[in-house]
């Protein structure tokens, strides 16, 4: 990754509550980001839930929009969605990580965010999505990536579900 977003929690927290914090926000006292360890961790597991369904993505030039089937969650356990995006800004791959969908298309009954994702990266662009609840995350879901065309417009691809 780019180091752009870090994923922190106390070293007093036993309960492991970790969250992502943009890294223009933190202030080192002493050393660098580079200094930091990366460390490779698993995020709280649910099996209460499925992970969404009928997942695709769609470009219109730099903006995709990434459509799901909203998961039905209990109030008290619903938190919405996560959505980890890798994704190509200035000539760079960037790390997004996107809480919650930021509307309700009503015409198709989907959950829709939009990200920008201009050409220019050595490497392609990428996401994958999850169901999130008080508990945890469930499996994560691929989200098929649309590339660049001619054209700017592109076909919604749509992930397989099981």
């Amino acid at each position: 990754m780019d180091g752009t977003w870090l994923n922190i929690k106390s070293a007093y927290d036993k309960a492991s509550n970790a969250c992502w914090i943009k890294a223009s926000l933190v202030k080192f006292d002493t050393g660098d980001i580079k200094d930091v360890p990366i460390v490779w961790t698993a995020l709280p597991y649910s099996t209460l839930y499925k992970p969404p369904a009928a997942v695709s993505a769609h470009r219109v030039g730099d903006e995709v929009s990434i459509f799901w089937q909203p998961v039905w969650m209990t109030e008290d356990d619903y938190v919405g969605y996560l959505i980890e995006a890798w994704v190509c800004q200035g000539g760079t791959l960037v790390f997004l990580p996107i809480k919650y969908a930021t509307s309700f298309d009503q015409n198709s009954s989907m959950m829709v965010v939009q990200v920008k994702d201009e050409p220019g990266c050595d490497l392609p662009s990428s996401a994958r999505i999850y169901t999130v609840e008080k508990h945890g995350y469930t499996d994560y879901r691929m989200i098929s990536w649309p590339g660049f065309d001619s054209n700017t417009t592109s076909t919604p691809t749509q992930t397989s579900t099981p």
